[in-house]
């Protein structure tokens, strides 16, 4: 059944006064809206909320009373006429015992992060200290080696060690004494020396003589490359990375801007051209790729290719499609 339109009106002021705290004058309109259409159960029920704010309980309950009467089911009636109703002790009991156990609970949590940062703390400077002891104890035994101040062996021109003794000659060793630094005399008669020896000697003093001529001709070499001036080759450009998935486009996107604003157009090029050429799937990030590689082309004076750049641009890929189409204007 529907309220008739004075009715309604009458709510629907008495509401909007509710909704500002002037609940005297809600009331009056409020009840009036009821006089008007008595089964308005709306209008009982705000009535009802009005008289409980003024602290009018038993005319806030005979309101909603009479909703009930009209709307038995009426869940908003229910719901307030129960609570304008005390909790008995036991209610208010169990309320003050599950706020209790609340606390508690949240007491308890406390303490177990307590007792846990607390255990964290004393394990670490346990094993802080246990890494100290093995450190003095590793510094104590290298200290204490037999083998950690003996010389190293080194190696003689004649092939022996030294402090390792002194190697055993061979047995059947052609050597020729010659009697002056060792104490020795020459055998008399005449001294049968091999013939590979002979072939040996000859060649080596060949070697030495060939040795120094061409370390003359090597000298002379440095001394004229020296004198010619020196020209500094370029270090290649490194290949830019493939490109695998959106975050490392993205990364790679980023690093190409801050190249752009630093003026370096040929490596900002470079990290837009790989972003276009990746293959990825994204809705802006690729066509802004192409934006800014035609930005770079201008800027190299490579008119062309950013024409080129910025026909790949579309509203679809990029929202830098206006901007990409003035472009095309302005070198056309």
């Amino acid at each position: 059944m529907s309220s008739s339109r004075e009715a309604v009106e009458l709510y629907n002021h008495g509401l909007s006064l509710a909704k500002q705290n002037r609940y005297r004058e809600a009331i009056q309109l409020l009840a009036e809206a009821t006089e008007v259409d008595a089964d308005y159960v709306n209008a009982y029920n705000v009535l009802g909320k009005a008289y409980m704010q003024e602290g009018s309980v038993r005319e806030a309950r005979e309101a909603w009373m009479e909703v009930l009467r009209r709307d038995p089911f009426n869940t908003t009636a229910m719901k307030c006429l129960d609570a304008s109703y005390p909790k008995p002790f036991w209610e208010r009991f169990q309320s003050i015992i599950l706020v209790a156990t609340l606390v508690g609970m949240f007491g308890l949590l406390g303490a177990i992060l307590f007792s846990v940062n607390r255990l964290a703390g004393q394990f670490d400077m346990r094993l802080r200290s246990l890494e100290e002891k093995s450190n003095a104890l590793s510094l104590d035994t290298s200290r204490r080696s037999p083998f950690r101040n003996a010389p190293a062996p080194t190696t003689t021109e004649k092939g022996s060690t030294e402090g390792l003794g002194e190697a055993a000659p061979p047995e059947n060793a052609n050597a020729v004494p010659t009697g002056d630094s060792n104490g020795l005399t020459p055998p008399s008669g005449p001294i049968d020396v091999p013939l590979t020896f002979i072939e040996s000697t000859a060649n080596n003093s060949h070697a030495t003589s060939q040795k120094d001529s061409d370390g003359a001709g090597s000298a002379s070499t440095d001394a004229a490359k020296r004198s010619q001036p020196v020209i500094s080759q370029p270090s290649p450009r490194p290949t830019p990375s493939i490109l695998t998935t959106i975050s490392e486009a993205d990364a790679q996107f980023k690093n190409g801007m801050a190249l752009y604003e630093r003026g370096t157009y040929p490596e900002a090029l470079e990290k837009f051209q790989a972003i276009a050429q990746s293959g990825l799937s994204h809705r802006y990030l690729i066509g802004g790729a192409h934006y800014w590689a035609g930005v770079c082309y201008v800027k190299l004076g490579q008119p062309q290719k950013a024409l080129a750049a910025f026909q790949k641009v579309t509203d679809a890929n990029s929202y830098k499609y206006q901007d990409a189409q003035k472009e095309i204007e302005k070198i056309q």
